[in-house]
């Protein structure tokens, strides 16, 4: 199968476990070192399939696939090419989410595409947080218990926190300016928004996260991801041989200079722990903090966040004598 074909091509490689992670969902080949750098960086969703994945795909199908359909000038005039592509496209992320066995992460971010596939298809507008909510719901109705999980947590969380911030994105002139503004505006709103739930599931927080996730997610989601991919397919089509071969070695090549990176961030960067000195009112203080901070730009209130990171930064401290408990 992919799983042993991977296993036999990259015998010798120190990222077997990373790649086949990306391919196939699985994640035991993953080295406790490699995990602890991953976890320190903020950067362990990117090396599994995830929703970002799923996504991903269905991007570039969905691209690929209208290109390709609207060259044909008879096919438009039969079924629209934004139609058709956007059906090619869910084709594509369900086969994704079919190579990680429809893992919960993979699940929502179907459901989610399947949603708003049909109000597309259908040709009706519906908000995008209104496409969030009937996939909360539908995923609390086929498995009400993932609400005790953190991935449901930082999954919807961070899709929130997506679509809150472009919606209510500031207009710039220059388009390089706007795309570099608006990924870095994004990467710390969301490093900000999740932190209060890596908190209360982790008990810390990955201060080297939002540089790391900055230069990371461009080359997992553009290059890595698509390599990855196109070297499976490969497979699975021809049977193996040359090209996938090269496509692994590229693969190699491109998490070679970026664990690099993620190896100094890791070293540099100290967690924020969760320690018992943390009282559950420095948490909420830490959560308000986030809330103000979330508000739209302009509001001096805002200022007021200041007080509730200062509560969580520092704590009070009890000395327990010997004997004594609390």
């Amino acid at each position: 199968d992919l799983g042993s074909h991977i296993n036999r091509r990259l015998a010798e490689s120190s990222y077997i476990g990373i790649i086949t992670a990306l391919t196939t969902g699985d994640r035991r080949a993953i080295s406790s070192q490699q995990w602890s750098v991953l976890q320190k960086t903020g950067t362990s969703h990117l090396m599994a399939i995830s929703g970002l994945h799923v996504g991903l795909v269905s991007g570039i199908a969905l691209f690929l696939f209208r290109f390709a359909w609207a060259r044909v000038p008879a096919l438009p005039l039969i079924y629209p090419a934004h139609k058709a592509a956007i059906i090619a496209a869910l084709l594509f992320a369900m086969f994704y989410s079919l190579l990680a066995g429809f893992s919960l992460p993979t699940q929502r971010a179907l459901l989610m595409l399947t949603i708003l596939s049909i109000s597309v298809l259908f040709s009706r507008r519906v908000r995008p947080f209104n496409i969030l909510s009937l996939t909360l719901l539908a995923v609390l109705v086929l498995d009400p218990l993932s609400i005790l999980s953190a991935g449901f947590w930082l999954s919807f969380s961070a899709v929130t926190m997506i679509l809150y911030t472009l919606l209510h994105r500031r207009n710039i002139s220059s388009r390089i300016v706007n795309g570099a503004t608006r990924a870095i505006h994004l990467q710390w709103k969301l490093s900000l928004m999740i932190a209060p739930v890596t908190l209360i599931f982790f008990q810390y927080i990955p201060l080297a996260g939002p540089v790391a996730n900055l230069i990371a997610i461009p080359v997992v989601a553009f290059f890595v991801v698509p390599l990855v991919l196109l070297a499976s397919l490969s497979y699975l089509v021809m049977g193996g041989g040359l090209l996938d071969q090269y496509l692994y070695q590229l693969v190699e090549f491109l998490l070679d200079y970026l664990w690099i990176l993620l190896d100094r961030l890791a070293a540099m960067a100290d967690e924020l722990s969760f320690s018992p000195d943390h009282s559950i009112v420095a948490l909420t203080g830490f959560i308000y903090a986030v809330m103000i901070i979330m508000l739209p730009t302009g509001l001096r209130m805002r200022r007021l966040a200041l007080v509730g990171l200062l509560v969580f930064l520092f704590p009070s401290r009890y000395e327990l004598g010997e004997g004594e408990f609390r």
